[in-house]
């Protein structure tokens, strides 16, 4: 993902996080966007189970656990004060793409597919893209055969 905007992060409650998604609100760990590396002009962030960062990963991938397993998770992505003339952040996106999400009702899988396929209408290419991908195709090819995994 290119960076032209002024904070980038993910979180549930400040960065690029994963946080328990139960009361109260914890987050597990957080990637900041002045501390993420880039590689090739994308950043990579693994998360998994591990209770510490797997020692497969390479130095320029950044790592986030995912935390205690009983509590299920929200990842959140967001991006702040963007220059006045770009037009990709998820602010944009906003006025269009919000959902209604009163919590603990999780809304319905079409409603988030919708959502998250009109926000990606409007950031392009900076738009995040998620993948599951398991251990062995991530180190064989890295992020982009984890992307284009069948």
């Amino acid at each position: 993902m290119p960076f032209d905007t002024q904070y980038e992060t993910m979180t549930i409650k400040g960065a690029y996080c994963v946080s328990d998604f139960a009361v109260p609100f914890s987050t597990v760990d957080c990637a900041a966007d002045l501390k993420t590396r880039l590689e090739g002009g994308y950043y990579t962030i693994v998360i998994s189970d591990d209770r510490q960062r797997p020692d497969w990963l390479r130095p320029s991938i950044d790592w986030l656990p995912w935390g205690d397993e009983q509590y299920p998770k929200a990842v959140d992505f967001r991006n702040m004060l963007p220059a006045t003339d770009f037009h990709y952040a998820v602010q944009d996106a906003w006025p269009d793409c919000a959902f209604d999400f009163t919590f603990p009702n999780i809304p319905d899988r079409s409603v988030l597919d919708k959502a998250g396929q009109c926000a990606q209408a409007v950031m392009g290419d900076y738009y995040p893209v998620a993948v599951w991908c398991d251990k062995s195709t991530f180190i064989a090819g890295g992020r982009q055969d984890s992307i284009n995994e069948p």
